[in-house]
């Protein structure tokens, strides 16, 4: 039956994989992505950020995007091969909640956990896009393990990378902060239980490695010039836009776990919105188990490991429910890995800890049940295409000299160069969070020779500040495709 299980689960989760690839070519794009895709590629053509247009996180999650485009050049074809490469973060951290699952209980729990991530309803569309969420994530989980495994073998190698890892998380999405702050209690603990050089030691060897990628983004913006401007954007502006947006746009910590079939594929009280609901608080209730049996165990390796994992969880969930201003799904991910697992080793208890042949075949049933939900939702998924968007950018290239300039209000335009240091983003909507001097919007298009706005309705318009939505009305009329607008 053992040897049935582990080939059910592999068998299943190649093929929700398959199916979850298959989805992230035809799937719909998200806003956000135009918008990184943008920068990347403005990147790629020698703009700097934080300097020659806006950016308010940190910058490594520009060079995977301009590395695509310096590889697969200026086509639609590039956009698909960012997609892969997001499933093939996505596969890279599946196979470390499959290491952490292991670690947490057995190999049958680390399969079923990675299964689980893949079926998962919420927050899956977010892993899809093209986005620093989900590779920021998977280097913070990559870094946990390897603090977990170089507390277990006594290897300082292993210290350096796992803080290498921490901290170049925080180089794409700084919302990883968040799973740093077990490490941090842990090494306090250690100080205080046994303070010998050996402590101090594990302690250099991870700051050591977790300085690295700060240097070398302290570099970067030296580099490019106006640093004092780059460390703004990435702090306290940052944190400024999102708690003015999070007050002018509030949204609760439960709104995604309402019925809601662009999440869960169905409308109502559907299977995979139950299956959803069922997974999260059955997870979440395990996981306030698992957190009170640590301090029952008088193994410390034991301890050690499985405090990093549960309080890794609990802190990232009372962030996105306390911290973060606004809700959005991706805030989730981080989340999301622990919420498998834990769901996981909970059915691993209830139908594998002892190996019965009837609770083997009550698996089995679980698994075919939840892998039917699973396939109903992908499948339901894959018919809300990109077509339309990736024709549309098709015949931009086609139509449009490919260095004209576009302000582009949307991001959809992607391959074109900037019309103004701003693009992509409804900044309007929080002017009063941008404590810095940005270019005069009519000096600014001038110089950069800009004869086109992409708007994509012209009640986009409304996300610009006052006074620059007045320039573009006055001195821009509608073009033949009423996306657009040209200069008169």
């Amino acid at each position: 039956m053992k040897k049935i299980i582990y080939l059910i689960l592999g068998i299943s989760l190649l093929y929700f994989l398959y199916l979850r690839f298959r989805l992230g070519l035809v799937r719909y794009f998200d806003v956000d992505e135009y918008t990184h895709l943008h920068w990347g590629y403005s990147f790629f053509l020698g703009q700097r950020p934080y300097v020659n247009f806006f950016y308010l996180i940190p910058p490594f999650f520009l060079y995977p995007i301009a590395g695509l485009f310096a590889v697969f050049g200026r086509s639609v074809g590039t956009i698909i091969m960012a997609r892969t490469f997001i499933s093939g973060i996505y596969l890279a951290t599946a196979g470390v909640i499959i290491l952490l699952g292991r670690k947490l209980r057995n190999r049958q729990t680390g399969l079923l956990s990675a299964l689980i991530f893949v079926l998962i309803p919420l927050p899956n569309d977010k892993m899809l896009e093209i986005r620093p969420d989900l590779l920021s994530v998977f280097l913070s989980l990559l870094g946990l393990y390897l603090l977990i495994k170089s507390f277990e073998k006594k290897r300082g190698w292993l210290l350096y990378i796992s803080g290498f890892f921490y901290s170049l998380s925080l180089g794409f999405v700084p919302k990883t902060l968040f799973f740093c702050i077990p490490v941090v209690l842990v090494f306090i603990y250690r100080l205080f239980r046994n303070f010998k050089k050996g402590v101090l030691r594990e302690l250099v060897q991870f700051g050591a490695g977790f300085l690295l990628p700060v240097i070398t983004i302290l570099v970067l913006i030296v580099v490019w010039g106006k640093p004092k401007l780059a460390f703004y954007n990435m702090t306290k502006m940052a944190s400024d836009v999102t708690a003015t947006l999070g007050a002018k746009f509030y949204m609760r910590p439960d709104l995604f776990f309402y019925p809601n079939d662009t999440f869960y594929g169905l409308p109502g009280f559907s299977p995979p919105y139950v299956m959803n609901l069922l997974i999260y608080l059955i997870a979440s209730f395990y996981a306030i188990f698992r957190f009170v049996s640590i301090f029952k165990d008088n193994d410390g390796e034991k301890s050690t490991r499985e405090f990093l994992i549960i309080s890794s969880f609990w802190i990232n969930l009372y962030a996105f429910v306390y911290v973060y201003p606004l809700k959005h799904s991706q805030y989730l991910i981080p989340v999301a890995p622990f919420i498998a697992i834990f769901f996981a080793e909970f059915i691993s208890v209830l139908f594998l800890e002892k190996q019965k042949s009837t609770k083997g075949l009550l698996f089995l049933v679980f698994i075919i049940y939840l892998g039917f939900i699973g396939e109903t939702l992908y499948k339901k998924k894959m018919q809300w295409t990109n077509k339309v968007s990736l024709t549309k950018l098709e015949n931009l290239i086609k139509n449009i000299p490919k260095d004209s300039p576009i302000f582009d209000l949307t991001g959809e335009t992607i391959l074109f160069p900037d019309g103004y240091y701003f693009c992509c983003l409804p900044y309007g909507q929080y002017e009063e969070s941008i404590r810095f001097k940005f270019p005069d919007l009519e000096t600014d298009m001038k110089k950069r020779q800009t004869n086109f706005v992409h708007v994509g309705n012209v009640e986009r318009l409304n996300v610009l500040p006052g006074l620059q939505a007045k320039y573009i009305r006055e001195n821009f009329i509608p073009a033949s495709d009423s996306s657009f607008l040209v200069r008169k």
